[in-house]
């Protein structure tokens, strides 16, 4: 994301107090709004070249939005999502 504009919520130092450092809402659920400015840039976690997205806000949907995989689902090479064993 490009955040020159606007920041993603958790944007705050990593040495900070409790509940307001870097990564304090991890799990959280947001609404993002925003657009894809039309150039590609590269992301060195994926080391891919991804759409770049500029947000212009973010809604907190839920703090405890339960898991996006079940701890049960495991890994398949042949299949495109996680499946539960």
């Amino acid at each position: 994301m490009r955040e020159d504009r606007k920041k993603v919520p958790d944007r705050l130092p990593e040495n900070g107090p409790e509940g307001q450092r870097y990564g304090y809402d991890q799990n959280y659920e947001y609404k993002v709004s925003g657009s894809y400015t039309g150039r590609q840039v590269y992301d060195p976690n994926s080391n891919q070249f991804l759409d770049e997205f500029m947000p212009t806000g973010f809604e907190l949907m839920n703090r405890q939005p339960g898991w996006i995989f079940k701890p049960t689902d495991r890994y398949d090479s042949k299949r495109i999502t996680l499946i539960p064993r």
